[in-house]
C-alpha cells in the first residue's frame, strides 16, 4: 500500500520524538552539559577525547552525559 516498507504513522512518531529529544536538549541541559552531550552523543567522540577538547576531565565528561541522560528520560518518560 506504501511501498517499500513505509509506515507513515511509525515515521510520524520516530518524527515527533526526534523534536522532543532536541528540544528538551536545547531548552533543559545547561550549555556545558549540552556541550558535552552533543559531542557525546551526536558525535561519537570518545570521552578522553571531549574532556582534552574541553579542557575537563574525564570523570567530569562522564558525570556531565549521565546528566543529560538522567534529564531526558526524566522529560520523555511518557514517550518510552
Amino acid at each position: 500500500m506504501y511501498g517499500s516498507g513505509e509506515d507513515p504513522v511509525g515515521s510520524l512518531h520516530a518524527s515527533m520524538l526526534e523534536e522532543k529529544v532536541a528540544e528538551v536538549i536545547r531548552t533543559k541541559l545547561p550549555p556545558e552539559c549540552r556541550e558535552v552531550f552533543l559531542l557525546s552523543r551526536v558525535e561519537e567522540m570518545p570521552n578522553a577525547e571531549i574532556g582534552w577538547q574541553l579542557g575537563i576531565s574525564v570523570k567530569t565528561v562522564e558525570n556531565q552525559v549521565t546528566r543529560g541522560l538522567k534529564t531526558l528520560q526524566r522529560h520523555l518518560r511518557q514517550y518510552l
